[in-house]
């Protein structure tokens, strides 16, 4: 069975526009919304502070992290997982990717050609296999 998540055109054009502004470097940020239902409510950017390898790495700020906790907290949401741009490389969950993640969040990435986005996709980490599943996003 696939799992969805769902949020705004204006979300995700938030997103290719945060992507289109920190290319080469990859940029990242907070899911906010339902987990039960994967429903994005809020899309909020965070700085990455990975300061050797932003082309390819990213690490979000945690001050920026307490604040989108207290931000959700504050909207009766949770944060159901994060997004991040892979500039000049596949949208697909690196290995430094899985490493990092967390069971049952979704990590949207977004390939980033040249400066352009490309189609996005979701992953979230299985808990069983600790692999990577692809799922949907629902774009309303």
């Amino acid at each position: 069975m696939s799992q969805t998540i769902s949020l705004s055109k204006d979300m995700m054009e938030d997103i290719y526009d945060h992507c289109r502004q920190e290319y080469p470097y990859e940029c990242c940020g907070l899911l906010i919304g339902d987990y039960d239902t994967k429903k994005v409510e809020k899309v909020m950017r965070t700085r990455n502070i990975w300061q050797e390898r932003m082309e390819d790495r990213f690490e979000i700020d945690p001050e920026d992290l307490v604040k989108g906790e207290k931000l959700a907290r504050d909207l009766s949401l949770d944060v159901i997982g994060y997004y991040h741009s892979h500039p000049d490389h596949p949208n697909e969950p690196s290995e430094f990717d899985r490493e990092r993640a967390f069971f049952g969040m979704s990590y949207i990435i977004v390939q980033t050609i040249k400066g352009q986005e490309t189609l996005p996709k979701s992953w979230v980490l299985d808990e069983e296999t600790s692999q990577f599943t692809e799922e949907i996003i629902n774009i309303t």
